[in-house]
């Protein structure tokens, strides 16, 4: 198994601490991993593009070519890197900032207003990072959403590290419900 996942946005979103977090949770389950990230001359705005690979076996290539897993957080984010993805792989958008956007046939595209979410059941958007990330762990399985929350306390403490910790089970949990409607319909 080697999973190669790709988080842009705009520096300020937390997704370069969200693949970090991804990368020790990985660890934990003793998978190999490797995160990278670039971003923009202006630290916060700008342009960022974090990357986790996770593998089961050695990491030979320490870059992401084609993400099979692609988190999109802004317009600008979608514009750039919203169609490379692998066959078969998985998008997720945000759609608070990301309203329009179009299908693309080798991948599935799921979008939640992750952003409008946050302000709206925690009082701010600082952690819709954790929040779509816990989407992401709902949807992948790429590893598992207690191992994650566990990791986050390697990045957070006090108040900052039980915000993180729900804003990622709230994620995870909207990808339950969703699978609960779905199934209601059929």
């Amino acid at each position: 198994m080697r999973k190669e996942i790709r988080y842009s946005g705009s520096g300020g979103q937390g997704l370069i601490t969200a693949t970090r977090v991804i990368a020790r949770a990985a660890l934990r389950e003793n998978k190999n991993a490797l995160q990278s990230q670039s971003y923009g001359a202006e630290a916060r705005g700008g342009a960022t593009k974090s990357e986790v690979i996770i593998s089961d076996k050695e990491i030979f290539f320490p870059e992401v070519e084609i993400p099979d897993i692609l988190l999109l957080m802004t317009q600008e984010a979608y514009t750039k890197y919203g169609t490379s993805i692998k066959e078969n792989g998985i998008r997720i958008l945000d759609s608070f900032f990301i309203p329009d956007y179009e299908p693309i046939s080798k991948a599935v595209t799921h979008t939640e207003p992750f952003t409008a979410i946050c302000e709206e059941e925690f009082g701010t958007r600082i952690v819709a990072n954790m929040m779509a990330t816990g989407y992401m762990l709902g949807i992948t399985k790429v590893i598992e959403i207690s191992t994650f929350t566990q990791a986050i306390g390697d990045f957070f403490s006090d108040n900052k590290l039980t915000l993180n910790i729900k804003a990622a089970k709230f994620g995870y949990e909207m990808t339950k419900k969703g699978k609960e409607e779905e199934t209601d319909q059929d």
